[in-house]
């Protein structure tokens, strides 16, 4: 586990060749942000990397002390940790993932919808997947527009959220 102030940016995934070389999925946008965020992280420790190239819509990266596949598959599924301060100030505006993860989400009327759990990609706008009310197994899934998303305020950790709540 990465100190609190660290931060995923990516994930190693499965081996690729047989001289230890490794997927890896950047959470970064644009993607290849990810090669400019130095040192790695992984489980809290930081890790030396030899080489990276890009590889479809992902990369391959070559690990100092892993030099074949079976190194290289020990790997696996581990993500991969950056400082939150190498990270560039987000303009006014915009929000990195991270941020908003945990805030309280309420409608403009100030019925509470829950927290912010995750977000995910959907290919045309981002989504916020907001735990409901005290049922951590409900879900509501709020797209990232601005027909539905108003203020958003990290300080006091609140975001106001145009969206039905008649299923609460």
């Amino acid at each position: 586990m990465a100190p609190p102030d660290f931060i995923i940016v990516g994930q190693i995934g499965a081996a690729f060749g047989v001289k230890g070389w490794l997927h890896v999925k950047s959470f970064a946008q644009p993607a290849e942000n990810l090669l400019r965020y130095k040192p790695w992280y992984v489980r809290g420790k930081k890790i030396e990397v030899n080489e990276i190239k890009p590889h479809g819509d992902a990369f391959i990266v070559s690990l100092v002390g892993v030099n074949d596949r079976e190194a290289a598959q020990e790997w696996k599924g581990r993500e991969i940790s950056v400082s939150r301060s190498i990270l560039p100030k987000a303009e006014d505006g915009e929000f990195y993932w991270h941020d908003l993860i945990g805030l309280e989400v309420i409608s403009p009327h100030g019925s509470v919808l829950g927290r912010v759990d995750s977000l995910m990609e959907t290919g045309s706008n981002d989504v916020l997947v907001v735990k409901a009310g005290n049922d951590s197994n409900r879900e509501l899934l709020i797209p990232f527009i601005k027909d539905a998303i108003g203020k958003i305020d990290l300080e006091s950790g609140v975001l106001i959220a145009d969206w039905p709540v008649d299923d609460l």
